[in-house]
């Protein structure tokens, strides 16, 4: 009975084992194949990642001109917004790596990546729409004028002042408007970093105007000034007079000898400077072509111009440029030292920043001519520094020549490297800027209440 027991266990163990085998020997197999397959494609995204991130490595380091070195200073950081764990862990274990991987959050020149961006947003204040509300308005009687603006902030919150001004009214003196919409108050409005708004403008004149024809015309005008700043930079690239004349006297372009590509460079050597986007847009250039050496004078030229259809830079509150001055790579201004006869220059010495870099501020001089008056219909100025002399220009003819200006300086590279490196050339602006339209509105009175004129 045992081994009777015992043999039908072994049978039925039997007949267990080969119904089972069918079963699992495609389960194994197949499981074989899944995994040889996930290492094959783990293995072959390794490889195409490798040779992907080397590639863009070797290509962003020949376009930047990194191939190059760079001149260092101390204590220079870009602005970072705070990164992943990835992204941290990235930048700890290479630089080098992470500047390709995030290439949106790395800028090599220590310049803060706005300047980089390239966008189509209309950043500042644009008026929309601006008319009466009213087809015609009686004398003395309330006269109301109705706009739309739109707001768009860039990295700091925006404050806007609104006024308005009627021809012939109250000496034609500023009103304030008043401003509808979630972050308005009176005729201010505060606007967050970064957002985009749209608010309603209205234009109250309550005492409105007296006539002495039956149909009477005037212009109301809508004025909107808010502070902005905008910054530009402009790269250069530096070789020692020895080792420059050493190349080109071999016919040897030096950007072809250390393998650079600038994007920034133009067919003829000049480099071109970037600015930040906003209503005034702040041109920095050094019209030589590159590389910049030592034992030579050069001359920078800072302009300050318009992006806007509409408006006009009020004010301009400061105006800085900084220059290098680390150890193997330094600049010197007029403003610092005399480079001889002939040369001048609108800006001042003002300190070195922790960044090893020269600041210089416009003169005041400057600032006081930039910031003339030109809400006039004749413009009263001096034609020279006694004011002795003067002479009358229309608004028009004053806002071109004194609100879109340029300024220069003379400078000398005093320390330059015996191989290629490059550095950066820094601007910043702060102004207030003056937004306006104008309109039209009709008074019409009957026979009874046209005024006399005075007789004298």
């Amino acid at each position: 009975m045992a081994q009777s027991g015992a043999a039908a266990a072994g049978a039925s163990g039997g007949i267990v084992s080969q119904a089972a085998s069918p079963i699992i020997g495609p389960i194994a197999w197949l499981s074989k194949w899944l995994i040889t397959i996930i290492i094959f494609v783990l293995v072959t995204g390794i490889i195409l990642g490798t040779i992907f991130i080397g590639f863009k490595y070797i290509s962003a380091k020949s376009q930047t001109g990194e191939l190059a070195s760079v001149a260092k200073h101390t204590g220079v950081q870009a602005e970072e917004e705070v990164l992943s764990p990835t992204a941290t862990f990235v930048k700890k274990f290479s630089p080098d790596l992470y500047s390709v991987l995030y290439p949106e959050r790395y800028n090599p020149y220590a310049i803060d990546s706005v300047v980089e961006k390239n966008t189509n947003e209309k950043i500042g204040v644009e008026i929309l729409e601006f008319g009466p509300r009213s087809k015609f308005f009686r004398p003395n009687s309330p006269i109301s004028l109705r706009g739309r603006i739109r707001v768009q902030g860039l990295d700091k919150p925006t404050k806007i002042l609104t006024y308005c001004v009627l021809e012939d009214y109250k000496k034609e003196e500023p009103i304030g408007a008043q401003l509808l919409g979630t972050s308005a108050s009176g005729n201010t409005a505060n606007i967050f970093a970064k957002q985009a708004t749209e608010l309603v403008v209205n234009c109250e004149f309550p005492e409105g105007l007296s006539v002495e024809k039956q149909v009477t015309s005037k212009f109301a005008k809508l004025i909107v000034i808010y502070e902005f700043q905008t910054k530009a930079y402009q790269r250069i690239w530096a070789l020692d007079r020895a080792a420059l004349n050493d190349l080109e006297s071999n016919g040897i372009n030096p950007f072809n000898y250390y393998s650079i590509k600038d994007e920034l460079l133009s067919s003829n050597g000049i480099s071109r400077s970037k600015t930040t986007p906003g209503p005034v847009n702040l041109g920095l250039q050094v019209d030589f072509p590159q590389p910049i050496t030592t034992g030579s004078r050069y001359d920078i030229l800072v302009q300050l111009s318009r992006n806007l259809d509409r408006g006009n830079l009020q004010r301009l509150n400061y105006l800085r440029i900084q220059v290098p001055s680390a150890q193997d790579l330094s600049i010197d201004l007029e403003g610092e030292q005399g480079l001889g006869f002939g040369s001048r220059c609108d800006f001042e010495y003002i300190g070195e920043t922790d960044e090893q870099y020269k600041e210089y501020e416009l003169i005041a001089s400057k600032i006081e001519e930039t910031n003339v008056e030109c809400d006039k219909p004749l413009i009263e100025f001096a034609l020279d520094l006694d004011k002795a002399s003067k002479a009358f220009i229309t608004e028009q003819d004053c806002k071109s020549i004194f609100k879109e200006p340029t300024f220069t300086c003379n400078f000398i590279l005093t320390q330059a490297p015996n191989n290629m490196q490059s550095d950066i050339i820094k601007a910043e602006a702060g102004y207030t800027y003056q937004v306006e339209r104008s309109s039209v509105i009709d008074i019409k009175a009957l026979p009874n209440e046209i005024s006399q004129p005075n007789v004298a």
